[in-house]
């Protein structure tokens, strides 16, 4: 009689998730950037997505924030105080603004391939699990 497979993890340890090929860096000035990787499923639509460089509460933390496409954008949001807060707007050109709660004004980025590839979308992942 074979014997039972062992289980790759133990039971009550939940799957990691699935995740993007890439960690997309976008800069913008005074050392504004951010990170994103697609988290999840493609239909789920949901991204973790970092922000540095602003001295903002937010400031280095990763968040879950879920995405909706339209035809020229992807407009990354989450809720603030019970009201659909976006965050975060990319267009297919590679430029994008972050947008940070209780701030006037809007901070331009622009994807970054150099940094992008030399992200590890997996620790990228262990980050976010590690913190939540």
């Amino acid at each position: 009689m074979p014997r039972p497979l062992m289980p790759a993890a133990p039971m009550d340890m939940p799957a990691r998730q699935e995740v993007g090929d890439e960690v997309s860096v976008y800069t913008g000035p005074d050392g504004i950037d951010v990170l994103v990787l697609r988290y999840g499923p493609t239909r789920v639509s949901e991204a973790l997505v970092q922000f540095s460089g602003s001295k903002h509460a937010w400031e280095g933390k990763i968040q879950k924030l879920e995405v909706k496409k339209t035809g020229a954008e992807s407009l990354y949001w989450l809720n603030v105080q019970g009201k659909r807060f976006v965050a975060l707007t990319l267009a297919k050109d590679g430029s994008g603004r972050i947008t940070l709660p209780g701030e006037t004004q809007a901070y331009p980025v622009a994807y970054d391939a150099a940094l992008s590839a030399q992200l590890s979308p997996q620790y990228f992942l262990a980050d976010y699990l590690s913190r939540h």
